[in-house]
């Protein structure tokens, strides 16, 4: 497959985000603000105003995907962007694809950082407490009094997550 100039200054702007997010666990605004810009143009010169909607499409439902969980804390607003701009360079069909491939990564990477972490015995058994939460009704709290109150936190740059599922769109798909 060959990719477009445009393919490649997404990619670029992908590798530049994880970088910067590995590092300083953030993703900048101009990086993203900039590839929108360059998506938007990009699809107005080669399709017109049907390439801006195609381009508007893609940013939304990159936005979209993500929402919920930056919502509920567990995801920053970087992220949340940095899938949008992927959206907008490639599509709404592109972005679902890609959104595919990072929910395996992420959900990899997760584990091992549990792991690596020594978090994974602890992880499990709240997994576990909730099951027993969910399976009863609530009335298993009787038996679960021990229950570790205080909040589980997995923190990780999910930036690589979004870049290897972009990566893993271009050459494989999904549906």
């Amino acid at each position: 497959m060959s990719l477009s100039p445009a393919d490649m200054f997404m990619v670029l702007l992908l590798v530049v985000a994880v970088l910067h997010d590995l590092t300083t666990r953030r993703i900048p605004n101009w990086l993203v603000l900039v590839g929108i810009t360059a998506a938007l143009g990009a699809n107005l010169y080669q399709g017109g105003l049907e390439g801006v909607l195609f381009s508007l499409k893609g940013l939304g439902l990159g936005l979209a995907l993500l929402f919920i969980p930056f919502a509920m804390g567990g995801m920053g607003a970087g992220d949340v962007k940095l899938l949008g701009m992927v959206g907008a360079f490639q599509g709404a069909i592109f972005v679902f694809n890609a959104f595919l491939w990072m929910a395996l990564f992420g959900g990899a990477m997760a584990i091992l950082y549990l792991i690596k972490t020594g978090q994974m015995l602890e992880f499990l058994q709240r997994l576990g407490r909730g099951a027993v939460l969910a399976l009863t009704g609530g009335r298993g709290q009787i038996f679960l009094q021990s229950v570790d109150k205080k909040p589980f936190a997995v923190f990780f740059p999910y930036g690589l997550a979004i870049g290897l599922g972009a990566l893993a769109a271009f050459y494989k798909g999904w549906c």
